[in-house]
């Protein structure tokens, strides 16, 4: 289950798996390094983001809240995760962005167990701690597979449509969403 980033201050896209990771340089377009490493299985689910603020690959996987760092110098992530457990996730597709205002990473809703969710998730790497943020203004129906883009600052994130319900149950009147969020 490979993982995929994109570096846009240096215009390099990481592509992970199991026992590599790949990175492209996309203004030359010509080469792409393959770095060997060892990386746990990959869980379902898991998605890489880069941080560009700590220049930071990680690989998130929002049910355990533990984003794990690739350390470059020695070509490797800094942990397995623990095995024996169930590779699920409750959170398919959920968006992400790291805020330069507060140097947090924000997760908005996801998918899993027969459910969308409207979770609005912050893991604050300074404290390496997790919080669930209750959004104010108009109501953010649960969904997933939304576009997501955030301010030069940091300070607001704009989702754009999704898959989803009012309740959040798939059951119920699940729909297209057309609408733009701040």
């Amino acid at each position: 289950y490979a993982g995929v980033a994109e570096d846009a201050t240096q215009d390099k896209l990481y592509i992970g798996g199991y026992d590599s990771l790949a990175v492209y340089t996309l203004k030359t377009a010509r080469h792409m390094d393959w770095w060997p490493c060892q990386h746990q299985d990959l869980l379902l689910g898991h998605q890489f983001i880069h941080d560009t603020i700590s220049k930071k690959l990680l690989d998130i996987y929002i049910d355990l809240k533990t984003p794990l760092v690739y350390d470059f110098s020695n070509q490797r992530w800094d942990f397995a995760l623990p095995t024996g457990r169930v590779n699920i996730t409750g959170f398919w597709h959920a968006n992400k962005f790291i805020s330069s205002l507060d140097t947090s990473l924000y997760t908005f809703g996801g998918y899993g167990y027969l459910r969308y969710k409207n979770q609005v998730q912050r893991y604050h790497f300074a404290t390496k701690k997790w919080d669930s943020l209750k959004p104010t203004g108009d109501y953010f129906s649960p969904r997933y597979l939304s576009a997501l883009g955030a301010g030069p600052e940091g300070k607001f994130a704009y989702i754009l449509g999704g898959y989803g319900s009012q309740t959040g149950d798939q059951m119920l009147d699940p729909r297209y969403y057309y609408d733009l969020l701040r």
